[in-house]
């Protein structure tokens, strides 16, 4: 069974953070790039099938590698195949077959494709992680996320505490987040002893967090911009990453476009949205989220090894998938209109007062996968300008498959598209490029935030 999905993904690093990055050895404490296109359904853990031997259950895998990978060809698969094979004949079980295949994947080079075992991709089907849920970057060592209910909120750990010791050592890190060594399992440990300085009153505290089943459903912020009172009637919209169901995912869009139409009461001059925390995640529910400052129409899509381009088409409250197999050859295969074919839907969905104001967009060096997606889904839009960090540079599209044993693989076979059809296949420059300050992110001393307000005061709708 193939489900388009996949941003980034394997979710082990997914949640000392939120935190869902491929194949790492460390198991972050923050989130780390999420999947992106959408995973619909849930993977049930009751489902009982007969499973293949170790050798075939390998080349089920390779075979699905095969057919879809996008570097295939920029590597000497043949004899990447055949050494793969040749190791699953000494596989006594399937489970010693794992680290065959995810060898395999991180040779295709593209950082992107990842294996899951079993339990993190049940967990992941619907949303959840095993983790802490917080997000802390390297090397500032600040907490920039917290996922509500999680046990690091539980605990007490906030947004803005400098994590100075783990467990009484040195924070470590991995892809420009704090990192927490895997136990000897594999797994988060089981407790982990936080030393941290509180960002008001500069007061250092310890705190317990226990390992948990994090969510990976976030909620979408739309303001002006946390304490900042933004000048000139500007409006913020903070789209943070989202894996979940499908119906987590529509949930996501309503609630952003609830969030929007509420801070448009008054109608806003200009827009900015924030994208600097957002690791990834399912891109179409983030599409759907920013629809009304978007517009209606192509916003973004991809193109794949064998040429076949897809758009995702933005109308009133819903995203859908537009095909075209050759030039001037278009294949609707998820149409237009209300109706199911909507990969992502918003409910009530909300059109703004200003549809063309101006747009800036945030971005940071943790800006990921699904998070680049929609970074590059306003490129080409007019009135817009992007302020921050080159991204992360995930800019690529994956598929996934479920094997026999509820394990998943993800792999990377298209390259992100922006609405001109220009493709990305690394980091996105900002087109104002200026470093992000992480203790003052969302305050006055917040630079990128100012650098924005700057150039939208000077709009013509701002400055009228």
């Amino acid at each position: 069974m193939i489900r388009t999905a996949y941003h980034r993904a394997t979710a082990r690093h997914i949640l000392a953070t939120v935190v869902i990055t491929a194949g790492l050895a460390l198991a972050a404490t923050a989130t780390v790039a999420v999947p992106a296109q959408t995973v619909t359904g849930t993977i049930a853990p009751t489902t009982t099938v007969a499973l293949p031997s170790p050798p075939e259950y390998t080349a089920r895998a390779l075979d699905f590698i095969e057919r879809y990978a996008l570097k295939r060809t920029s590597v000497d698969w043949a004899t990447i195949r055949a050494d793969a094979e040749r190791k699953a004949t000494a596989a006594a079980t399937i489970a010693d077959t794992y680290d065959i295949i995810a060898s395999v994947l991180k040779s295709l080079g593209d950082r992107h494709s990842s294996f899951q075992r079993p339990p993190d991709a049940v967990r992941l089907s619907v949303g959840k992680v095993t983790g802490y849920g917080f997000t802390a970057v390297w090397p500032q060592l600040i907490v920039i996320t917290v996922a509500p209910g999680s046990p690091a909120a539980t605990a007490g750990l906030a947004v803005g505490d400098r994590i100075d010791k783990v467990d009484g050592k040195a924070p470590r890190h991995a892809n420009g987040v704090i990192a927490i060594p895997a136990a000897a399992d594999g797994e988060f440990p089981l407790k982990i002893t936080l030393t941290v300085t509180r960002r008001n009153t500069r007061t250092q505290k310890r705190i317990v967090i226990s390992r948990g089943e994090p969510t990976l459903i976030s909620v979408p912020k739309a303001n002006v911009a946390q304490s900042l009172e933004l000048p000139g009637r500007i409006g913020y919209l903070e789209l943070p990453g989202i894996v979940g169901t499908q119906a987590d995912q529509d949930t996501y869009a309503t609630g952003a476009q609830q969030a929007i139409r509420t801070i448009d009461a008054v109608p806003r001059c200009g827009w900015v949205v924030d994208l600097r925390t957002n690791r990834g995640g399912y891109i179409y529910p983030m599409l759907a989220a920013a629809g009304p400052l978007l517009g209606n129409g192509p916003v973004a899509g991809k193109i794949d090894a064998a040429g076949v381009t897809e758009q995702w088409v933005y109308s009133p409250g819903q995203i859908t998938i537009r095909r075209a197999t050759a030039p001037g050859t278009t294949d609707t295969t998820l149409g237009a209109g209300p109706d199911p074919a909507a990969v992502s839907r918003a409910a009530s969905p909300y059109t703004l007062n200003a549809p063309d104001a101006p747009v800036a967009v945030l971005t940071s060096s943790l800006t990921a996968s699904a998070g680049e997606a929609t970074t590059i889904a306003f490129r080409g839009r007019a009135n817009t300008r992007s302020f921050g960090e080159p991204t992360r540079g995930l800019t690529t599209f994956n598929v996934m498959t479920q094997l026999p044993d509820l394990a998943s693989i993800i792999v990377t076979n298209a390259v992100d598209a922006d609405r001109t059809g220009k493709t990305y296949d690394g980091p996105i420059p900002a087109d104002e490029v200026v470093t992000v300050d992480w203790n003052h992110v969302g305050d006055a001393g917040d630079p990128v935030l100012n650098a924005a307000v700057h150039w939208l005061s000077t709009q013509k709708s701002c400055a009228a």
